[in-house]
């Protein structure tokens, strides 16, 4: 890792260590969400709610959106870090709120498994004025040489709930980009956007070639100008292979589907419910390395979604399940960690519907994914 993007890290955790260290890139700055950012030693105090005002009078808004991070959230701990939104009135009392949550034994019990060394001593706090359009996400493949995955998560109101839109954005580097729409309508500019954002955010070669990054952003409001950057990650280890589904292949290719076989032949039981922890009590009693199948991927994640045998996952019939989203990004990392694989392609989770194990099979670089029925 660079090193000043590292001891960026070790000071501001993860998310506030990657949004500064974009802020350092001439190229990209402009594009860095505007927030006022508190280390583990600072007091939000009036100069900082002083800094805070002035950015939400640029926006015309009151609404902010408090964040937390600590040094192991760069590469683990999805969706486990406390997050709120209050008004500009609300902004000392989130702030002890959420420092105090961070010691929750819930999430130190989560990160005593998958923390990497999590400190709660160490969280530092960000306030930013919160905007009110679709959150998008951006994800660089590791498994699909020059792909882009973006999805935009919008909120239609209690009656509809999420629903998400998705597009694969191919060879991105080249003249002429190709797009695979997968649902929804994900605007033109947005995805031509998208690869301009990697770009200028890989300029400076001070993220490691080698590792696919993850990057959430909104629009601005108002402009046509490149959304903001409101947090970059690490995702996972760039492998780059020619693996497929065979039952699947012949008809499509996915870029849905992440992951390289470590081991050969091995085969793993699927366990099934209604949720994810409904399928992880099911496999948890199995006793050895299965792959997780929840039928429904909405409800938020919580703490206790921390499956130690888990190695491999395949996302639920709900609308939305091809998308990068937190509740899906958490297992992808865990599974590719324990050299397993995640299917979020609908096709391939249509498939396995009717099969009770997963067979990961390893011929040179071809990977293929035979299914053992009843």
């Amino acid at each position: 890792m660079n090193e000043k993007l590292s001891s960026l890290i070790s000071e501001l955790g993860g998310k506030h260590g990657g949004l500064e260290h974009l802020r350092d890139n001439p190229n990209i700055a402009r594009w860095v969400v505007p927030n006022v950012v508190l280390s583990h030693r600072d007091a939000y105090t009036q100069v900082s709610d002083q800094a805070l005002r002035k950015l939400c009078d640029r926006f015309n808004t009151n609404q902010i959106i408090v964040r937390t991070s600590e040094q192991s959230d760069w590469d683990c701990m999805v969706d486990t870090m406390p997050t709120r939104e209050g008004t500009l009135n609300d902004v000392a009392r989130i702030v002890d709120q959420v420092r105090e949550e961070c010691h929750a034994d819930s999430l130190l019990e989560y990160a005593s498994i998958a923390g990497n060394g999590y400190d709660p001593k160490k969280v530092s706090v960000s306030v930013a004025p919160k905007f009110r359009t679709p959150l998008y996400t951006l994800t660089e493949h590791p498994n699909q040489r020059n792909t882009l995955l973006l999805d935009a998560l919008h909120y239609h109101g209690e009656d509809i709930g999420w629903l998400t839109d998705m597009v694969d954005i191919i060879d991105y580097r080249a003249i002429d980009l190709k797009f695979q729409i997968r649902t929804g309508a994900i605007s033109e500019r947005n995805s031509l956007n998208a690869p301009f954002l990697v770009g200028y955010a890989r300029s400076s070669n001070s993220f490691d070639k080698d590792d696919a990054l993850q990057f959430e952003f909104v629009n601005q409001p108002r402009t046509d100008d490149l959304p903001f950057i409101t947090q970059v990650r690490w995702f996972a280890r760039k492998r780059i292979e020619d693996f497929h589904i065979e039952e699947v292949s012949s008809y499509y290719k996915s870029n849905r589907i992440f992951g390289i076989a470590k081991e050969t032949d091995s085969s793993l039981p699927i366990a099934r419910g209604y949720d994810r922890m409904d399928a992880m009590r099911t496999g948890e009693n199995l006793e050895r390395p299965y792959a997780l199948s929840p039928q429904n991927i909405r409800p938020q994640l919580t703490h206790a979604e921390n499956p130690p045998t888990m190695k491999s996952y395949i996302a639920g019939e709900t609308f939305g399940m091809e998308a990068l989203c937190h509740n899906n990004t958490r297992f992808i990392q865990m599974c590719l960690r324990r050299g397993g694989i995640a299917v979020l392609d609908k096709m391939a989770c249509f498939i396995l519907e009717s099969k009770v194990e997963l067979g990961l099979v390893t011929n040179g670089t071809q990977y293929n994914i035979p299914y053992k029925t009843e």
